[in-house]
């Protein structure tokens, strides 16, 4: 006589309670690890703008004058500005010349390649490496760097204030009826300024 062979598994109850308990835990995880995703790209962006202040700082105090270009920095001066010590930063540039530009790989913007003594303030030019970036990006830039809000309803008052200003684009305050915070910064517009270090007037 043949015997029976009991197998064991999971009963369909096992089942759907294992099936719940997962999705639940995923319900409640998920959004709380993707809150995170890039909160590393602010930090980094500023010890980039650090670092910029920073080497900025030794060249003046070596040079008496400020630099006009991210090659001033690098090497740039080196023989034909007098008391140049240089160089005074480690950032890569693209393009080993005057028109040498810095990326910020953190917050992707692109900074120079030009300084300008402007209104109190050494200022560089900021665009978006990203063809996507929107006016919703400039506004978080403005909060990562500034505090800001990154609401729509403050855009004009974020636009003058701080490091970050812009001009015009993306100064929409009415937040009814339209798309400004998925509208696409296209080139120079808007005209994004950095204020990279308050300089003496």
């Amino acid at each position: 006589m043949m015997k029976r062979v009991r197998r064991s598994g999971f009963t369909l109850p096992e089942v759907l309670v294992t099936v719940t308990v997962v999705a639940v835990l995923a319900a409640v995880v998920v959004p709380a690890v993707t809150q995170y995703v890039g909160k590393g790209d602010a930090p980094a962006t500023q010890t980039d703008l650090n670092e910029i202040r920073n080497s900025i700082t030794a060249y003046v105090s070596d040079t008496r004058k400020y630099p006009t270009t991210f090659y001033d920095l690098s090497a740039g001066g080196s023989g034909t500005v007098t008391g140049w010590k240089g160089p005074y930063n480690t950032v890569q540039l693209a393009g080993a010349t005057a028109a040498g530009t810095f990326t910020s790989a953190g917050l992707n913007i692109k900074l120079g390649a030009a300084f300008t003594n402007s209104g109190g303030y050494l200022t560089t030019p900021l665009v978006f490496n990203s063809s996507t970036a929107t006016c919703q990006d400039l506004w978080n830039l403005d909060k990562s760097i500034d505090g800001g809000t990154g609401l729509i309803a403050d855009a004009a008052t974020m636009s003058t204030s701080g490091l970050v200003t812009w001009v015009t684009a993306c100064n929409v305050a009415n937040g009814t009826g339209n798309n400004a915070a998925t509208a696409l910064l296209t080139a120079g517009n808007p005209v994004i300024t950095l204020r990279v270090l308050a300089v003496g007037t």
